[in-house]
Order: C-alpha cells, then sequence, then structure tokens
C-alpha cells in the first residue's frame, strides 16, 4: 500500500508509534544506540 496523502501518512505512523513498547523507545533512545547510528552514518 502506498502512501499518498498526508492523511495516510498520520495513520500509519500512528499504527507504527502504537505498537512501540517503552523497552523499545528505551532501547532506542540510549546512548550506544545513537553512537552507533551516529558513526555508521559518518562512514558513508
Amino acid at each position: 500500500m502506498w502512501i499518498t496523502t498526508l492523511e495516510q501518512l498520520r495513520e500509519r505512523l500512528k499504527q507504527v508509534i502504537e505498537k512501540i513498547t517503552p523497552k523499545q523507545i528505551s532501547s532506542l533512545s540510549s546512548y550506544k544506540f545513537i553512537l552507533e547510528a551516529l558513526l555508521y552514518a559518518a562512514s558513508y
């Protein structure tokens, strides 16, 4: 399914965000994750 309108994008983001657990949020906001993402981005 392609997202063609802003409203469809909002709805899809809402669905994804509702599935994220507090543990996943904690993992994504950890220093190690952020550092790895920055190092990966810097390698290009």
